[in-house]
């Protein structure tokens, strides 16, 4: 799973209390990679942000979780005859 972030302020990122990465204004990451392990399947997950200077979720931009197209599973229909 991918996290696509951006903010007004520098944050750091936890995936179930786990560390996941640091956000910077300036620098050039935006997407940050959600460890499968760090995954609780069937359990709820939480994402925590824990922002610089401010208290206040309107410094939040952009927040989405998504699987990476490049590695996501394509269904493809396949006919078999015996």
């Amino acid at each position: 799973m991918k996290l696509t972030f951006d903010a007004d302020c520098d944050a750091l990122i936890f995936l179930n209390g786990k560390f996941v990465g640091r956000y910077a204004m300036v620098g050039p990451q935006r997407e940050f990679y959600l460890p499968e392990p760090y995954l609780s399947p069937g359990a709820e997950n939480i994402l925590t942000f824990v922002l610089a200077h401010t208290y206040k979720p309107q410094h939040l931009r952009k927040l989405q979780v998504a699987p990476y197209a490049e590695f996501s599973a394509r269904r493809t229909r396949m006919e078999f005859e015996w």
